[in-house]
């Protein structure tokens, strides 16, 4: 008895929605973590199937979980998506084990909300693309190059303006390629290039 009793207490603090399921799927077990991110509670999930309560698993993701469980008896780390109430969505990262409870088989289910997490992703992937679309778009020339001088990046207008195709340019030397070998005045381009690459400060207000 005390060691069902511990097992509810820490079920029941563990800080992920963690379930625990019959044979036939119905909610034995569901903890705070659970109801917080569902807006489930305990009583409205007891006795009843995820489907029942509310909770939507795609069909082939029900299906993948149920034949892995029978053939290795657990799961770790399966990233799917499920539909809560409230038309809500959620991205989440499922652990299961089965387990004998009251001398019965059970599954321990515990589940991970890595929703805000896949929609920082998101957002960040679409402000790379909006950047990207900005940059190659841009009727400037803007080129990116590494520390030792190697041409990384290229947008169309700077390869329109130069001549070359982003095969021939990319990878080769900025002194070799795009930048004759003096300026204006007759000074050399090389180490002007070379100081630039060393992030000198006074090379952040240098135009030539």
């Amino acid at each position: 008895r005390s060691a069902v009793e511990r097992f509810r207490a820490l079920f029941d603090l563990a800080p992920f929605a963690c379930v625990l399921l019959d044979q036939q799927g119905r909610y034995l077990l569901v903890n705070r973590a659970f109801s917080q991110s569902t807006g489930i509670s305990a009583e409205e999930a007891q006795g009843k199937t995820s489907r029942q309560a509310g909770v939507i698993v795609e069909a082939t993701t029900a299906r993948t979980i149920k034949r892995r469980l029978e053939t290795e008896g657990c799961i770790s780390g399966y990233e799917h998506t499920i539909s809560v109430p409230q038309n809500r969505q959620l991205h989440v990262l499922l652990a299961a084990i089965v387990i004998e409870w009251q001398d019965n088989p059970a599954t321990l289910m515990a589940t991970a909300d890595i929703t805000a997490i896949r929609q920082a992703e998101m957002a960040l992937r679409e402000s790379e693309e909006r950047y990207r679309e900005l940059v190659q778009s841009a009727n400037i020339i803007i080129l990116k190059f590494n520390a030792a001088a190697e041409i990384t990046f290229a947008n169309d207008y700077a390869l329109h303006y130069f001549g070359f195709s982003a095969e021939e340019l990319l990878g080769k030397q900025v002194s070799d390629t795009i930048l004759p070998k003096l300026d204006r005045a007759g000074q050399p381009l090389p180490p002007l290039v070379d100081a630039v690459c060393r992030g000198e400060e006074q090379m952040a207000a240098c135009i030539n």
